[in-house]
């Protein structure tokens, strides 16, 4: 989603222009000469917060991940399949929300799997590493 908002294409598509509404969709800021378009995805990470710390305490960190990346793939089919702005923006939420839950159960399972004596490690390329393409 990174430069689908200077798409022609996808702005006749959508009836949309640069100014419109896709400030929803997209929230604009640059970091490192390279521009992260992200919007309703937080929204729907921040609003995962809840599944987030439930999910994986309920049933498991590997079911967390399962539920998490289940829903995450619903929501980038109907981002893909989008008829409509809205169908999209839905779309984007679910696709936050999922990749929010599995974050979490990602983290915690690593953290239950790895031996003490090298956790530090795996942890600290976990953290270092996972958001080094969103940048």
């Amino acid at each position: 989603m990174s430069s689908v908002n200077s798409m022609v294409q996808f702005r006749t598509y959508f009836d949309i222009s640069l100014d419109s509404k896709t400030s929803l969709l997209f929230v604009r800021f640059s970091l490192v000469g390279k521009t992260d378009m992200q919007g309703i995805y937080t929204v729907g990470s921040v609003c995962s917060f809840f599944g987030a710390s439930v999910i994986p305490d309920l049933f498991g960190r590997r079911y967390g991940m399962f539920i998490g990346n289940t829903i995450l793939i619903v929501g980038a089919l109907i981002s893909g399949l989008a008829t409509s702005f809205g169908m999209l923006l839905g779309g984007r939420f679910l696709t936050g929300f999922g990749g929010g839950i599995a974050n979490n159960s990602s983290k915690s399972y690593l953290t239950e799997i790895t031996p003490p004596t090298t956790r530090g490690r795996w942890m600290g390329l976990l953290n270092s590493f996972y958001y080094g393409e969103s940048i």
